[in-house]
């Protein structure tokens, strides 16, 4: 594998096709490709034509079919769970040919008030057995509850639990994101109690509201929990990638369109952002000691005016192998 390496960190940046033209200058030896879903023919031959190795692929969240946009759900028994799968080995195939080495996947939601977890992931690993990849590993990311992602629509995987139900039942590989197991771990604090007074995502206003007042006044409880379970998480699986990825849990609020203002956030990071102050709050040297030194990990943040995508990667970079060093 042909990796960034900075103090034995394997490092890789992460860019869809119309950021590839951001990296011609600078000195990554490898990326992973987020699609958008209506990539065409020569876009996916863009991939492979950069100075960079595409070592991974991360599955789009919507895809272009019949010249509508259908959302991607492997959990959906309907045409768009059938297109999904389509998709998918339309890309295992894609990858196999051009020696990428993983493709990174959101499995998708199921209604948690009439639907059994379960009894879906029974289901998605019968299909997933049926796939026939030759070298590409297919990697399961793990989504995290949020207002507007529980009751009805919550994340078929979203801890290690669920995670390893799924590798136990079929081949698949394991990525593991900090930032969503941060916001996974704050809202599932909540989760229980929000249960018994509110009935659906609807009120997601509400719940994020009372997450953000609680939050800021016991900052060193959230701290601590979500230290507890990266630790739990990494000690039951061996991920076969990070995505590194700073986190603000003191604000994780929704203003206009996703990502929360304090997730998918540069690794240290401290800032305003849509004119909140923002800071990444996690410990990264923490789960860094406890993952494998040849594990893959992107740097992930999302393309906002606030910063500079490429300079903020490069501090981001630039951090973790100092951390390491200590």
């Amino acid at each position: 594998m042909q990796a960034m390496r900075n103090n034995n960190l394997k490092l890789v940046v992460k860019a869809g096709v119309k950021q590839l033209h951001l990296f011609e200058d600078q000195q990554f030896s490898c990326y992973e490709a987020y699609l958008n879903g209506d990539e065409t023919p020569d876009d996916f031959k863009k991939l492979v034509s950069t100075n960079m190795k595409l070592l991974s692929v991360h599955f789009p969240s919507s895809i272009s079919h019949k010249n509508k946009i259908i959302p991607v759900d492997f959990c959906k028994e309907s045409i768009i769970g059938q297109i999904s799968f389509e998709k998918l080995e339309q890309l295992i195939y894609f990858c196999d040919e051009n020696g990428v080495e993983y493709i990174i996947i959101h499995l998708g939601f199921y209604n948690s008030i009439t639907e059994n977890r379960y009894e879906i992931l029974d289901r998605l690993a019968k299909k997933f057995n049926k796939l026939t990849p030759k070298k590409v590993k297919l990697c399961v990311e793990n989504v995290p509850n949020w207002g507007t992602l529980s009751f009805e629509y919550e994340p078929i995987i979203s801890d290690e639990t669920h995670l390893l139900y799924l590798k136990e039942r079929c081949p698949i590989g394991v990525v593991f994101d900090v930032d969503h197991l941060a916001i996974n771990s704050v809202f599932n604090y909540f989760y229980s109690k929000f249960k018994e007074k509110y009935t659906s995502i609807r009120q997601a206003p509400l719940m994020e509201q009372e997450i953000y007042e609680t939050t800021n006044n016991n900052q060193s409880l959230f701290k601590e929990i979500i230290e507890i379970n990266i630790e739990s998480f990494l000690s039951k699986i061996k991920p076969d990638l990070i995505h590194a990825v700073g986190s603000d849990f003191c604000n994780y609020k929704l203003i206009g369109k996703l990502p929360l203002i304090g997730e998918a956030l540069p690794l240290q990071f401290e800032g305003t952002i849509k004119n909140h102050l923002i800071k990444d709050r996690l410990d990264h040297k923490q789960w860094l000691s406890l993952v494998s030194g040849d594990t893959p990990i992107v740097i992930e943040l999302h393309l906002r005016e606030e910063y500079d995508y490429i300079e903020e990667i490069k501090k981001s970079a630039y951090f973790l192998s100092n951390l390491k060093l200590n």
